[in-house]
């Protein structure tokens, strides 16, 4: 649940790609240009821009209305396509009055994109309320109550999500700096037992991905640990990889990076 929480956090926060849709009002009507994240408060808003030539959208008109909300998070390795994990939710949207806008973003309430697009020229500000989430990954699919994420939410700094929108091309190269060969081992120990983790999935491999196969992949890292995904001559299988101890920063994630690389390293794997 630990590395559940944190998915969530991070897809609340700001991470991944959201979309908005009227699925009672108007199943067909969208809204995916957005950006998203939490307030100083812990309430989630979404921010997006009329168009300057569809003024009178319906759906930036309704209000409220109920939306589905669903945020998609791929991995950063820019060479392949992973989706890592998903949030989705089941709630209502309100638009905010642009005089309880404007004071939102005097006082800073709101994440710094959010804001950005808010202030902009055709801006709009919305809150989305919902009660609980499904959180989507290697491990199956989740309900969290949001009131279980209020701490992390609320911007605690022992709980606050890692890495943050700002930082995980800098997680993502700290973990590929472990070098292909160290992950792949990784990977194996953890398939055989001889580290601590769990082997989340195993399935063949598809003709259509042979130009990706023999390669590992970093589908996500964050302050639990690191999921890897080995594409292998006929099956790819995905592993997570615990840290000991949660990293809440650069730094510390570089530290227990360097302790998985020892204690692989010390390993006498089956086969090699």
């Amino acid at each position: 649940m630990s590395r559940t929480r944190s998915i969530a956090c991070r897809l609340l926060a700001g991470s991944g790609s959201a979309r908005l849709v009227a699925y009672r009002w108007a199943p067909c009507t969208t809204i995916d240009s957005l950006v998203h994240g939490v307030t100083t408060h812990g309430e989630l808003v979404v921010a997006t821009c009329s168009p300057a030539h569809q003024p009178d959208d319906p759906l930036l008109d309704a209000q409220p209305v109920e939306v589905r909300l669903s945020i998609l998070k791929d991995a950063a390795d820019p060479s392949v396509r992973i989706n890592s994990a998903a949030v989705h939710a089941l709630g209502t949207l309100e638009w905010v009055p642009e005089c309880e806008s404007t004071q939102m973003l005097v006082t800073d309430e709101l994440p710094v994109q959010v804001a950005a697009i808010a202030a902009g020229e055709n801006g709009r500000l919305g809150i989305v309320r919902a009660r609980r989430i499904l959180v989507h990954d290697a491990t199956g699919i989740t309900p969290v109550a949001l009131s279980d994420l209020r701490q992390c939410l609320a911007g605690s700094t022992a709980t606050a999500p890692f890495p943050c929108t700002d930082e995980e091309l800098d997680a993502y190269h700290e973990v590929l700096a472990c070098g292909e060969e160290t992950l792949c081992r990784i990977t194996d120990a953890v398939s055989c037992g001889l580290l601590p983790g769990r082997e989340l999935t195993r399935r063949p491999l598809r003709e259509g991905c042979v130009h990706i196969g023999d390669r590992v992949y970093c589908a996500d890292v964050d302050r639990t640990g690191m999921v890897l995904v080995k594409v292998g001559a006929e099956s790819t299988e995905t592993v997570f990889a615990p840290f000991p101890v949660e990293v809440d920063s650069i730094e510390t994630l570089s530290a227990q990076l360097e302790g998985l690389v020892r204690d692989s390293a010390a390993m006498a794997l089956p086969g090699r």
